[in-house]
């Protein structure tokens, strides 16, 4: 190209320096023409391969922004996951805490309950422990049973203490018969054998009596109610005992005073001087 620049013809020349110089000239301009096609290659090749590069980045920038925008998205919903899950354990906690709550309440209200129960409980059994004796006892019970079937309805008292105090007065009416028909039988055996003894050892009934008082350990009481009552039965007999009135009330005085019953004796109609 720098030939070519700077090629002069000289025009001065003849012609047939001139014909010399012409192939001379035709060569510099065929080696110009040449690298002039060289170089248009070249460029024609920088410029498919800036293209390509250009290309290149372009579909690489895309990935990168594809790849990018993916991550990003992928962020965001991982984000959110983590979010809802946390909002999630939050609600779980609450949750939790309030039941917790809830049970330490019902478990206080529940051991309150359970302690009054308790008191109530006792307080029936000392009051069927304090019947002693079956006269007007039956009624007694009759009547702490019903106060605690009512306790029971009320929830004054639990199940389990109910059917426990229910068998409690079961076996309390049960001991109250039991004890009843015991003393009956050794009353109708104390009588029987009074009379088995009177008529083997031919004792007046004041002895018998005597007998009687001094096993049951109340001779001192029982003394001054068989002296009386020897002495209104001699009374009688010196009348004759002409009045089946006096002979009734006599024999009622010597049972009951054979039963221990010495209250009876107030009552009687006979005056026991």
């Amino acid at each position: 190209m720098d030939q070519v620049a700077n090629l002069v013809i000289d025009l001065s020349l003849d012609s047939q320096k001139f014909k010399d110089e012409v192939p001379r000239i035709k060569k510099i301009l065929e080696d110009a023409s040449g690298k002039a096609e060289i170089s248009a290659q070249r460029q024609k090749n920088l410029l498919e391969l800036l293209q390509k590069q250009g290309r290149a980045y372009i579909d690489g920038s895309g990935a990168v922004f594809n790849a990018t925008t993916r991550q990003k998205q992928a962020l965001i919903l991982n984000s959110q996951a983590y979010e809802q899950v946390a909002q999630r354990v939050d609600l779980t906690q609450r949750n939790i805490e309030a039941l917790n709550q809830k049970m330490r309440e019902e478990q206080t209200q529940t051991a309150a309950v359970a302690q009054a129960q308790d008191v109530a409980a006792a307080a029936f059994y000392r009051q069927i422990d304090s019947v002693k004796q079956l006269s007007g006892g039956l009624q007694e019970l009759q009547r702490i049973q019903a106060q605690v079937r009512q306790a029971k309805g009320s929830g004054d008292i639990s199940q389990g203490d109910y059917l426990a105090l229910v068998s409690e007065t079961v076996a309390k009416t049960r001991e109250l018969s039991d004890a009843e028909a015991l003393a009956t039988q050794k009353k109708a055996q104390f009588i029987r054998s009074l009379k088995e003894q009177a008529a083997a050892q031919n004792l007046s009934r004041a002895e018998l009596l005597r007998v009687k008082a001094a096993e049951l350990g109340v001779s001192s009481a029982a003394d001054v109610y068989i002296r009386k009552l020897d002495t209104a039965t001699k009374s009688t007999h010196a009348l004759g005992l002409k009045s089946a009135q006096a002979r009734r009330e006599i024999g009622v005085l010597i049972g009951e005073l054979a039963r221990g019953n010495f209250g009876a004796l107030r009552g009687s109609g006979i005056t026991l001087a």
